[in-house]
């Protein structure tokens, strides 16, 4: 193999760390190019790439697939002629990360509604002497609501 047809490559993550560069032929699999970054992902990163499925490789925009070759995945190869093509690293770890991270937030934003739900749907009970009550906005025949002034904020309960 010639010098000239290898191809200098660099891998991005996305917290600014390159990996290479690295020459590698246009005829490498992206599978084998995953497994290089693999196996030299610095060890004491927090989320520690550990298989070739954890490693998404995005070139020009573009998901490069395993079982292509960088020939196939059509890389600008001649148009930078002597120069570094950087390919960016995206981790499926990231990827998981966030999910469980909205998940947890929708299932806290779920309780809280619940609640408030729960708090609005309370049945109306009768006011006690401390509860003074609007004449005129006692009874609202269209909605069936009672307001009445408790410690002096507005409550609202529903007749169910």
């Amino acid at each position: 193999m010639a010098e000239e047809d290898l191809v200098e490559l660099k891998f991005r993550h996305a917290d600014g760390n390159d990996i290479g560069p690295t020459n590698c032929s246009p005829n490498t699999s992206v599978g084998s190019l995953k497994e290089r970054i693999v196996a030299q992902w610095p060890k004491d990163k927090e989320n520690a790439l550990k298989t070739v499925n954890d490693v998404k490789l995005i070139n020009a925009g573009k998901i490069l697939e395993n079982n292509k070759t960088l020939a196939e995945s059509r890389l600008p190869i001649g148009e930078v002629p002597g120069g570094v093509i950087t390919m960016h690293v995206v981790m499926l770890i990231e990827q998981m990360y966030i999910a469980q991270e909205v998940q947890v937030r929708e299932k806290e934003l779920d309780a809280l509604l619940e609640e408030k739900l729960l708090w609005i749907k309370k049945p109306f009970s009768v006011p006690d002497e401390d509860t003074k009550c609007d004449k005129d906005k006692t009874e609202n025949k269209k909605s069936k609501s009672m307001y009445c002034r408790r410690n002096s904020l507005l409550v609202s309960s529903w007749d169910l």
